[in-house]
């Protein structure tokens, strides 16, 4: 896994931890480009959490995880922080 400090992130405006164990896992696409070496997939990881952050009032990046076409498996906001990305469902999933 591909922690925060390598892929450069921004830090949180604030956090909210998850109840764990977590009741559902959510898999969806991120609905951006693809990337294939470890540089490119930094960037886009950088650029979503960009977005999400000063685009969408985001505190954060909105996912958990996320997995580059490289195969690596980026930290986004990680196992204990409620994520924004299922309405409905951030308190209670991953």
């Amino acid at each position: 896994i591909r922690n925060r400090t390598e892929w450069k992130a921004r830090k949180p405006k604030s956090v909210t931890q998850l109840k764990v164990p977590a009741e559902y896992l959510i898999v969806h696409h991120s609905a951006t480009g693809s990337c294939f070496t470890t540089e490119d997939c930094d960037k886009l990881v950088q650029s979503i959490q960009t977005n999400h952050m000063d685009n969408r009032d985001f505190v954060n990046i909105g996912y958990n995880f996320l997995i580059g076409g490289n195969g690596a498996v980026y930290e986004g906001r990680g196992w204990s922080v409620e994520g924004a990305h299922a309405k409905g469902y951030n308190s209670k999933s991953i």
